[in-house]
């Protein structure tokens, strides 16, 4: 057994990941950046830290959103394999690679949708919580980023 020790702070995060040369420092780059990184920012052909930054990105989610997006996830997967066995079953010749990648898309964005929707909910449940405990309709404002008229809504 060893220990290996990395100073993120030593490391430069003014470049971008095309950049970068060598494995060593895509990890580094990733590790510290993280909490910046957009999808964007890390290319197609870098699975491995793809992979990362969406299993990150899921760690964030509250329980209603993880359920959501797991849910959503069963979903993709069960289309998923039913088109698969449609091709296997050689009943795929009116279906092209362009409304696959057109359906693969949609069902992206409908995840996303859902992962949305789950957060709305979840901040206006908390709201509504914080309501019962009799916290003040500014204070939840502040708290839950809606706007006091949509507090006094959820009063009502």
């Amino acid at each position: 057994m060893s220990f290996l020790l990395i100073d993120l702070t030593k490391f430069a995060g003014e470049i971008n990941f095309e950049q970068l040369t060598d494995e060593v420092q895509k990890w580094c780059y990733v590790i510290k950046n993280m909490w910046r990184l957009k999808e964007s920012d890390i290319p197609a052909e870098e699975t491995v830290f793809r992979e990362l930054y969406e299993n990150c990105k899921i760690s964030k989610l509250n329980a209603m959103e993880k359920q959501e997006y797991e849910k959503s996830v069963l979903e993709y997967e069960d289309v998923k394999d039913a088109m698969e066995y449609h091709h296997r079953m050689g009943k795929s010749e009116g279906i092209n690679e362009g409304f696959i990648k057109g359906f693969e898309k949609g069902v992206e964005k409908g995840m996303e949708k859902g992962m949305e929707k789950g957060r709305e909910e979840a901040i206006i449940q908390t709201a509504k919580n914080l309501l019962s405990m009799g916290m003040s309709v500014s204070d939840i404002a502040k708290a839950t980023g809606l706007t006091e008229n949509e507090v006094n809504q959820l009063e009502q």
